[in-house]
């Protein structure tokens, strides 16, 4: 796999992931069991998770800037480049 492809795979598994996350519930609510439905997020969730990944990405990109890893900040700037096409895209497709 080339590395830019396998940076915008990582970019993937991480907003399904933070996706799944927000979509957790608390059990405490449900009396402690441990299986429970998840909540289902907006649209307007999902995109705040998918813009929120992409600025993270900014200010990650910015700090590696600054500390003189140029490298990988412009990695991270790529990649929130993608973040943003992809917010765009979900945007343009929200039903």
């Amino acid at each position: 796999m080339k590395d830019k492809d396998a940076g915008k795979v990582s970019l993937i598994r991480s907003l399904i992931a933070a996706i799944e996350n927000a979509e957790a519930v608390d059990f405490a609510e449900f009396g402690g069991i441990t299986e429970a439905p998840r909540q289902r997020l907006s649209d307007d969730e999902i995109m705040r998770i998918i813009v929120d990944e992409g600025d993270d990405l900014r200010r990650a990109a910015s700090e590696y800037s600054e500390g003189g890893h140029l490298a990988e900040s412009q990695r991270l700037l790529s990649l929130s480049k993608v973040a943003d096409r992809y917010a765009e895209t979900f945007d343009k497709n929200r039903t």
